[in-house]
């Protein structure tokens, strides 16, 4: 059986919409565990009124708002399942949804899926996020894994789904980690890896109260932050807690140079030292941009060491 983990705060407005692409599945043996945390709208009433037409569906609600990460933390620690798919309450899955990502597992602790991009009424962009993220090539081994999302996260957690004794053992979620799909990602690919589905298997709303957003950083925003704040050092310096956490639960033995040589390459990146950092980032080139383009490479070298991104 495979779990839906729903973790649910103030969704209303979309929640229905989403509730009724898990029923319209095609693969029908799931569960759904979905948890309020503390909703002041009419939340709480959408999923208990599903959850009394269709037996699948489990909802609890929390006695004081734990925020979305340990609210999600809390519905995964909830699911009874072999396998767990990420919900957010917002999304539009495909009624293949959950077929793809099972058959794309294969021998992956995680399996992570497209996802067609739509405005705030549901209606589809054309653009996905392969397209946002740009990944010109899909990764295939755990070393290729880890090094481009390391720079390039391509792990969402409203196209993944993962084996259920893998999420649980990397819980709790550090504090200083904000994404749990990035967390998850990462530990997949220093342990038993990432598999890819080009396909689009839901449609991810974008809309002012994402968690995440995939246009977060526009070209004005890189000129400011490149000449005129601490942004960058602060995303380095989010990115090196991030890689001590990892450190911190323990790799495989075989990963744990990568893992060292990053925690490197971010130390130096938060103190300044650019230059010092070209020999490994040119060496891990591929793994990171999955490109072999000369004209691809000069401009994301201009990108990474001009304005730092």
């Amino acid at each position: 059986m495979t779990s839906i983990a729903l973790a649910a705060y103030n969704g209303e407005k979309y929640i229905r919409e989403q509730l009724d692409s898990i029923l319209a599945q095609t693969v029908t043996d799931w569960e759904l565990v979905a948890v309020d945390d503390c909703s002041s709208d009419g939340t709480l009433t959408i999923l208990r009124e599903y959850a009394t037409r269709d037996g699948r569906i489990r909802v609890y609600a929390n006695e004081r708002n734990l925020g979305f990460r340990k609210n999600f933390e809390r519905a995964m620690s909830l699911c009874c399942g072999d396998y767990i798919a990420f919900s957010d309450q917002d999304d539009v899955w495909y009624p293949d949804h959950l077929d793809r990502l099972l058959s794309g597992l294969g021998d992956c602790d995680l399996v992570t899926g497209n996802a067609m991009l739509a405005d705030a009424g549901g209606r589809e962009t054309g653009t996905t996020a392969r397209d946002t993220d740009r990944i010109v090539s899909v990764p295939t081994t755990p070393g290729e894994s880890f090094f481009t999302m390391l720079y390039r996260p391509y792990v969402q957690g409203s196209a993944s789904l993962a084996r259920a004794d893998f999420l649980k053992g990397c819980l709790p979620i550090p504090d200083g980690v904000r994404f749990h799909d990035q967390w998850f990602g990462m530990m997949a690919a220093l342990s038993g890896g990432v598999a890819y589905v080009p396909a689009c298997v839901l449609k991810y709303r974008m809309h002012g109260s994402n968690q995440t957003d995939h246009m977060r950083w526009n070209s004005l925003e890189k000129l400011r932050e490149a000449f005129l704040g601490d942004g960058n050092r602060r995303i380095y310096r989010e990115q090196l807690e991030f890689l001590l956490a990892l450190e911190k639960y323990g790799v495989p033995g075989d990963r744990t140079p990568d893992l060292d040589r990053a925690v490197l390459f971010f130390r130096r990146l938060t103190t300044g030292r650019t230059l010092a950092v070209l020999p490994f980032w040119i060496g891990n080139y591929f793994k990171i941009y999955r490109s072999r383009n000369p004209l691809d490479f000069m401009l994301r070298a201009v990108r990474i060491f001009i304005f730092r991104r």
